[in-house]
């Protein structure tokens, strides 16, 4: 279940923004994270991510590769560079090795997962990446 962080007197959820242009995608991320008791913003885009990050506290990023306009990889170097705290997950079933590799590198993931997830795996990875995380 959910590790929960103190925020002065309050007790919060983790956020997790989650990015994919696939609505379906979005559904089935928020319907699995909701249940773990996760907070879970979405964004249809990277440019969409983001304007969100720029605006709210992020626990955890988690991005498809293959989008329209910007690329996952690009996302994942951008807010490796302004939000280096916020810890990044690639979620692709794209499997351009170069974009990957780049992506991997430059967006210093802490985790690949491909599509389509295992829910039990992708759920210990959040778990694990928050908790190493609030730490």
């Amino acid at each position: 279940m959910t590790k929960l962080k103190a925020q002065g007197d309050q007790v919060v959820s983790p956020q997790i923004l989650c990015v994919d242009d696939e609505h379906a995608i979005l559904s089935s991320l928020r319907r699995i994270f909701r249940r773990e008791g996760y907070k879970i913003i979405t964004a249809s885009s990277s440019a969409e991510a983001l304007t969100i990050l720029e605006n709210k506290q992020i626990d955890l990023l988690i991005t498809d590769m293959r989008m329209p306009q910007i690329n996952g990889d690009k996302l994942l170097a951008e807010a490796a560079i302004r939000w280096p705290k916020t810890p990044r997950i690639l979620l692709t079933g794209y499997s351009e090795i170069e974009s990957t590799n780049r992506a991997e590198s430059e967006g210093d993931i802490y985790c690949r997962i491909d599509k389509p997830w295992d829910d039990d795996e992708l759920i210990s990875k959040v778990n694990e990446v928050l908790h190493v995380n609030s730490h």
